[in-house]
């Protein structure tokens, strides 16, 4: 809007997103995604650029200041020109509870069987507010996130076989039926 640009600015321009819900936004605003990797992953993704970024070409990437370095350091090793832009910070803000549920916060703790993660960040922020009791099933969206998690505490996490919302509603589904 500041240099009374329209969409028509972007007509050269190629899209990749790291998987179909980021794509689907992306069509809310009539813009529609020329890459998406199989597998919706950082590593994916990256993959997919290497193989499909001319040599001429530049990427913009616009995500989390947070975001994996693993992207970046996959275009730099094939010498492809990047330009890493954050648009926005994770930032963990401890819910107040005070009087929104009709349990107490340690009866909440107790009863919680299942932790859903959905990034390394979301790792990292609830640890530093929370504690994963030994009663409590962790559920990471994809196998990086997994990993964090074992980082910090030693525990394995279940990971759905897609790493997409959908994948983790599978699993849900399937552990509630055990």
């Amino acid at each position: 809007d500041r240099r009374r640009m329209d969409i028509r600015a972007l007509a050269q321009l190629k899209i990749a997103c790291i998987g179909p819900g980021t794509a689907a936004a992306l069509e809310e605003a009539r813009l529609y995604a020329d890459l998406v990797p199989e597998v919706y992953t950082t590593e994916a993704l990256a993959d997919t650029l290497v193989r499909n970024v001319r040599k001429d070409e530049k990427v913009l990437i616009l995500r989390a200041a947070e975001g994996n370095p693993l992207l970046t350091n996959k275009l730099e090793n094939e010498k492809i020109l990047y330009k890493d832009c954050a648009v926005y910070r994770t930032q963990y803000i401890k819910p107040d509870l005070q009087g929104a549920l009709s349990f107490d916060r340690q009866a909440a703790d107790s009863a919680c069987d299942l932790v859903i993660f959905g990034s390394a960040g979301g790792v990292r922020a609830y640890l530093k507010n929370n504690e994963l009791s030994d009663d409590m099933q962790p559920l990471c969206i994809g196998a990086l996130t997994a990993a964090e998690l074992e980082r910090l505490t030693g525990k394995k996490a279940a990971v759905p076989d897609s790493c997409s919302v959908e994948g983790i509603r599978q699993r849900v589904k399937t552990w509630r039926e055990r």
